[in-house]
Order: structure tokens, then sequence, then C-alpha cells
């Protein structure tokens, strides 16, 4: 766990590495980057349990669903680079204004882009399609080209905390939240 990670690293700092400028280097990496991670964890828990106790509200608003779909394929850049993933957009030029809560589509997208990055397999290819619909519905669409789950994990998937496989999240970071707070 982060915790543990971060406890490790310094008490090995304390206990010594601090004098050594190349361990003590590689150590507060460790630090550093478990820190991250906790932040992360902590962030998701906090948004799940303001979700789950209705204490998050909506705020409908019109709004252009374009630089929303911009800003969450920028989140998830760094990320997809250092996977060697491919983020491709397909959406019709004139999608009308969405009666959505910005925040919350964003949220929604970049947790879905994200899942795509981290699971859709070695150098994925991740689609994020918006189109326009009867009656001025807009679909979007996250799809990956990965390997995908076993049928019987499917019902599963959107539970907070179910792992497909605890060991290929524990590699990237995953802790099973964010298609919960997606849903």
């Amino acid at each position: 766990t982060p915790i543990t990670a971060i406890s490790s690293a310094t008490e090995t700092l304390l206990g010594g590495a601090l004098l050594d400028p190349e361990a003590a280097q590689q150590f507060v990496a460790i630090v550093s980057r478990h820190a991250s991670r906790l932040r992360g964890l902590v962030e998701d828990l906090l948004e799940l349990s303001r979700i789950e106790s209705r204490e998050w509200q909506l705020t409908m608003l019109a709004v252009d669903p374009k630089p929303i779909i911009a800003t969450s394929l920028e989140v998830v850049t760094v990320a997809a680079v250092q996977r060697g993933a491919t983020l491709r957009t397909d959406f019709d030029e004139d999608l009308p204004q969405l009666e959505a809560d910005p925040r919350a589509l964003e949220q929604v997208l970049i947790n879905l882009l994200d899942n795509a990055v981290k699971y859709g397999g070695l150098r994925p290819i991740i689609d994020l399609e918006a189109r326009l619909e009867e009656g001025e519905r807009v679909r979007l669409v996250v799809r990956d080209h990965g390997p995908g789950l076993p049928a019987q994990e499917l019902a599963h998937v959107m539970e907070p905390f179910y792992r497909v496989e605890p060991s290929r999240n524990r590699a990237s970071g995953g802790m099973g939240l964010g298609l919960s707070i997606a849903r």
C-alpha cells in the first residue's frame, strides 16, 4: 500500500540513506510516488462518499461538450503517453449543447479514459466518440480494444473496490474506485 511504501522509505532514509545522495534521491522518489497514489486514493474515497451520501449535487447547465472532451483527454494524456496508448477522437461537428453538470461529465470521461489507458492492454488504442442521436441526444462512448473482461465479471466492475485481477490493479495503482465514481 502507499502508506507501507512511504513508511519503509522514510525509515530507510532516517536509518542512514540520507547520507548517500544517490540512495536518498531514490527513496525520496518512492515517497513522492506513493504520496501521489495515496492522495489519489483519498480523493477518490472522498468523492465516492459525497456521491453515495447524496452530498454531491448535480448542477445542470447547458454546456458545449467539445471543451469538456478536450480537457478530459488532456488530463489522461501523460498516462497515455507513458503506457504507449493512442487516444483517438471521432465526434460529430454539429454537437448541440448538453444539459449536464460539466464537472460530473468531465469526471466520468476522465475516469473512463483513465481506466481504458490502464487496462486496455499493451499499447492500448482508446476511442472517444460523440454522436448526435435522434431527439437531440448525444451519445458519448469510450472504447478500448484491449483484452476485455470475462462475462461473469461484467456485473461487478462498477462496484467500489472490485478488482477483476488484483495483481494487474496493483501494478497500475488502481484501487477499484474509478468506475464506481463514473457510475
